[in-house]
């Protein structure tokens, strides 16, 4: 079931919803700037209001409206970060990040061989849940340099950090646990 835009709110929208496309041109055709009061957040579908958003120096995460409700630890993340500052720590991180990947072309190589064996062997595959999803994290973890022969708990900790990211962004997927 999918929702309306009269009924839309963000919480009902989850990361699981499979087909947002449609509800997301209802919202683009109804006003591409949308209310929820419910999350008291505005959700802008509209490419001239984001721009025109982005370019007014008045929407700033240097306001404090956002990371104000987090602990210190919490709001000088990156996330709270703004244009130039945000750029040159996002730079600081993915360029190393990077070049770790591209060191470790044959691990991963090897890893998604070993994942496509499995799947012959089984006779079927989910390419996105037997595959993608699981190659994407192995490979996070091992250039993170983290153990990887536990794939539970490779995804209990994604699923802690969507969590946290959820809370942060307060886009909330509902799954504390």
């Amino acid at each position: 079931m999918k929702p309306e835009v009269n009924d839309f709110n963000l919480a009902a929208l989850r990361r699981t919803y499979l087909h947002p496309h449609e509800l997301y041109a209802q919202l683009r055709a109804h006003d591409p700037i949308f209310y929820d009061a419910s999350s008291q957040s505005w959700l802008v579908t509209g490419y001239a209001p984001m721009v025109a958003i982005l370019d007014d120096p008045r929407f700033s995460s240097q306001l404090g409206a956002a990371a104000a409700m987090f602990p210190p630890t919490v709001s000088k993340q990156m996330l709270f970060l703004d244009g130039a500052v945000h750029h040159q720590a996002q730079s600081v991180m993915l360029r190393p990040l990077a070049n770790m990947v591209k060191s470790q072309t044959a691990a991963i190589k090897a890893y998604a061989r070993q994942l496509l064996d499995t799947a012959v062997a089984r006779g079927e595959i989910d390419t996105v849940q037997d595959f993608s999803a699981r190659l994407s994290l192995w490979t996070i973890a091992h250039v993170l340099g983290m153990p990887t022969d536990d794939m539970a708990q490779l995804q209990q900790l994604a699923q802690w950090s969507n969590t946290f990211g959820d809370v942060t962004s307060g886009y909330f997927q509902g799954n504390f646990k």
